[in-house]
């Protein structure tokens, strides 16, 4: 027993040399390759990637247009006779319970709630698809759902 704890020691010992070796040895180049990258070439590095940089103005300039933008989208009738189909469109950044309102503000569905769990059930809001959708009156839950999602 003795002598397998001093060959286990004298092993670990040997690791932290060689560790500690090529540590010290490391070229003074690759350590210095970290570098502060100011504000300004963060948002260029990011831009030039596809990212968009917005300030926080901007961002709630964003989404006051968004919700401007649900606002208009649903088209509602209130004749005394409802149309048997109502036009509704999915933007860009809405979220699955957004999108629960507006369907019961378009009276397609009776229920958010409802709706909004049978989504995170079925493990549909991430196929949810951007777009303008037709939807008729009367349908149920499932198929609404069927219709904005591409699963």
């Amino acid at each position: 027993m003795k002598q397998s704890v001093r060959s286990f020691s004298i092993g670990l010992m040997a690791a932290t040399l060689i560790l500690s070796i090529f540590y010290w040895m490391e070229p003074k180049e690759m350590a210095g390759k970290a570098q502060q990258l100011s504000e300004d070439d963060m948002i260029r590095k990011l831009e030039s990637g596809g990212y968009h940089i917005f300030t926080d103005s901007q961002l709630e300039d964003e989404k006051n247009q968004v919700g401007t933008v649900q606002e208009t989208t649903v088209k509602k009738d209130t004749p005394a006779e409802p149309p048997a189909k109502v036009t509704f469109a999915i933007e860009s950044g809405m979220s699955s319970t957004e999108i629960s309102h507006m369907l019961a503000d378009a009276e397609l569905i009776d229920d958010v709630e409802a709706f909004d769990e049978y989504m995170r059930k079925q493990e549909l809001s991430r196929y949810i698809q951007i777009g303008e959708y037709e939807v008729p009156r009367g349908m149920t839950i499932e198929q609404t759902a069927d219709i904005i999602t591409s699963k």
